[in-house]
């Protein structure tokens, strides 16, 4: 939910807004309202992680992830964009069959 909160926020508010016409120069203003939006958010994911977690490290876990991250740098970029766009439309597919 948070995460969809602030690529909300990113997409539908400007960074900057227009300044108020004056003789001078006017560059572009900081949209403070977006940045405070922004800032209650991570403030909101912050509460949630005061906690800490001791977790005892698994090795068959590590393999793992070790293994799949080298696998993965070995794939081309031009590769994950093709499996993404594959995704996209297979559920855009399902999606639009219901």
């Amino acid at each position: 939910m948070f995460l969809r909160d602030l690529i909300h926020l990113h997409e539908s508010m400007s960074d900057t807004i227009d300044a108020i016409p004056t003789d001078t120069k006017s560059e572009p203003l900081i949209n403070w309202n977006k940045r405070r939006r922004m800032a209650i958010s991570v403030w909101q994911i912050l509460q949630h992680q005061k906690h800490h977690y001791t977790l005892a490290e698994d090795r068959t876990v590590m393999h793992v992830l070790t293994s799949e991250l080298d696998r993965a740098a070995d794939i081309k970029v031009d590769e994950f964009y093709e499996r993404s766009e594959a995704l996209r439309r297979s559920e855009t597919s399902s999606s639009s069959s219901k």
